[in-house]
């Protein structure tokens, strides 16, 4: 899940195992199924604290239905992006 927010930023719904990996300031890449020639570079800027389904229920993280647990994270695309 992915939406745009204040371009050029965007907000992307990522699993915990890649958020483990991320860093504030680390480059990004995003890729878009509807444009799949297009690739958008930025720079990740905010990591949410909690997952998106905790923070939904006042702090308990509920299971999906595909049990996937995943943090909002906020990246702002570089002006020479597609």
């Amino acid at each position: 899940m992915m939406r745009i927010v204040n371009a050029p930023a965007t907000i992307c719904g990522m699993n915990e195992i890649d958020v483990t990996k991320m860093s504030l300031g680390m480059k990004a890449r995003v890729e878009i199924d509807a444009l799949p020639t297009e690739k958008f570079t930025g720079t990740i800027r905010k990591i949410a604290p909690a997952s998106k389904d905790a923070s939904q229920t006042g702090g308990v993280a509920e299971a999906s239905a595909d049990s996937v647990v995943r943090y909002e994270v906020e990246i702002h695309l570089d002006g020479n992006s597609p």
